[in-house]
């Protein structure tokens, strides 16, 4: 399973602390920005910020994608947050994202539109 990780590239400290990361600018407020740095993966982490980005946006963005968004891993990391706590919480969110299985029809929420 291919894993990419993806980082909101608006806060310089979390943009180096995975070194196979990419910087997405603007992913936060954008989510469909993802489609950049994605490229063939089958599961995603993401490192957002908190208060900026809304999940129902990134879950459509995630759709777009062919990426399972209950498989999706997602951090929110406050700006000025410790580096090395960041990058012990991607590094377990990668590993947790490698080894996702899958959502069946029954983990499906229903949602009114």
């Amino acid at each position: 399973m291919t894993v990419s990780v993806l980082v909101c590239g608006d806060e310089p400290t979390i943009s180096h602390a995975i070194d196979d990361a990419v910087v997405v600018d603007g992913l936060c407020s954008d989510p469909g920005r993802m489609l950049a740095g994605a490229g063939d993966a089958d599961s995603i982490v993401l490192a957002l910020h908190p208060g900026e980005f809304q999940l129902s946006h990134v879950q459509r963005a995630l759709r777009g994608l062919d990426i399972d968004p209950l498989g999706a891993q997602i951090i929110s990391v406050e700006r000025g947050a410790d580096v090395d706590a960041v990058t012990a919480s991607l590094r377990g969110l990668i590993a947790r994202a490698g080894v996702y299985g899958g959502s069946e029809p029954e983990h499906a929420k229903p949602v009114r539109g």
